[in-house]
């Protein structure tokens, strides 16, 4: 993440409404009922658990250089990914970063914006299966790399994988 600073972005006295963990990043406001609040000093944020939207009072969100307008923090990691293309076809590929909302991948295929795919993903430290989700292509940075985004994930899944990432976050920033 050039310029920003994933363990500093989460503030320290936040937590999630919905599941209570406090993995939370501090997101810009998309409503005009998020301006409003922000008068108030109520800040929107997104959790990165369990991917709940919502406000809080308790801290103004960090405006990490580099975040820019993310939902998502993005936690540098390495794993294998296999791809499954419409057609059957196959290819492999590794993850360079990796969030609830999405993931970034290299490979030898170049990926056009806007096509959709299924990877699988497997490997992640504490999560038991794999991870299978649709994704669409939302950026080529480079000829052979890709930002994905997931767009069928069960909520089921969601959960399993979001506690996974709490689980590398909390290893990570303590490391």
């Amino acid at each position: 993440m050039p310029g920003g600073n994933q363990w500093t972005a989460v503030p320290p006295d936040v937590s999630c409404t919905r599941c209570g963990r406090d993995f939370v990043l501090g997101v810009p406001g998309e409503t005009w009922t998020d301006r409003l609040f922000s008068q108030l000093r109520v800040w929107p944020f997104r959790c990165q658990v369990c991917n709940a939207r919502f406000r809080s009072r308790q801290a103004q969100p960090s405006h990490e250089r580099g975040l820019g307008r993310r939902q998502y923090l993005r936690l540098p990691i390495q794993l294998p990914v296999l791809i499954q293309f419409r057609d059957g076809s196959t290819s492999t590929a590794r993850v360079k970063d990796l969030s609830i909302g999405g993931c970034e991948i290299v490979g030898t295929h170049t990926l056009e914006r806007g096509s959709t795919f299924t990877i699988r993903l497997s490997g992640l430290l504490y999560y038991s299966g794999q991870i299978d989700a649709e994704v669409v292509v939302v950026h080529t940075a480079r000829p052979q790399t890709a930002g994905l985004k997931f767009i069928r994930l069960s909520a089921l899944r969601q959960e399993e994988f979001g506690r996974a990432l709490y689980i590398a976050w909390k290893i990570g920033k303590n490391s």
